[in-house]
């Protein structure tokens, strides 16, 4: 019989419980979207052990469900937008979750409390992923507009405007030098396309 030290135990335990959390979001987003496929909106913080799940009805608001990993109760619930929520964005400092929805708008809340702590619109379509950089002083949207936007946390301003109006990129990460670096488009097949 093989037996796991305590941390590898916590660890195999947080793992097997984000897995089932992901695939209770799958479900949730497949009923949501008509068991069409939907662009999962799922952000985890292993270290203070919560998960956050992008739950939505197209055109009715979008919710954001706040789990604990270790139990996989459900701890908050909240209407983030007037219509589906696309992407959750989480800080590196766990402090602050982001929401991208298809009501064209990001909006940043509060990790522990859920305030409402920003609002950033400038896209003309569905904001489709939401990225904080490193740092946390600033975030990056995509948008089915075809732009990738840049914005300051505190200000709320557009420090840059992205694309080719060519092609709609629904994720993006940060390079370790602060500038994004990669972008990503998926389609409904999860295949994908690494620029």
């Amino acid at each position: 019989m093989l037996f796991r030290s305590g941390a590898a135990a916590h660890a195999a335990r947080l793992e097997r419980d984000i897995h089932i959390a992901f695939v209770e979001a799958v479900v949730l987003q497949n009923l949501a979207g008509g068991g069409e496929c939907a662009d999962l909106g799922v952000v985890a913080d292993v270290v203070a052990g919560r998960l956050w799940i992008a739950d939505s009805i197209a055109g009715r608001g979008g919710f954001v469900r706040q789990y604990a990993l270790g139990t996989l109760s459900q701890t908050a619930l909240w209407k983030a937008h007037e219509d589906s929520v696309l992407g959750l964005g989480l800080s590196a400092d766990g402090k602050w979750l982001a929401t991208a929805g298809a009501d064209r708008v990001m909006k940043r809340w509060g990790a522990e409390d859920h305030r409402l702590a920003g609002v950033y619109e400038g896209h003309t379509n569905q904001v489709l992923s939401v990225v904080f950089e490193p740092t946390g002083t600033r975030l990056a949207t995509t948008g089915a507009d075809r732009e990738v936007k840049v914005w300051d946390r505190e200000t709320r301003e557009q420090d840059a405007v992205l694309g080719d109006k060519r092609q709609v990129f629904t994720a993006l990460a940060w390079g370790k030098d602060g500038f994004v670096r990669r972008l990503v488009r998926f389609v409904c097949q999860l295949d994908g396309l690494v620029l």
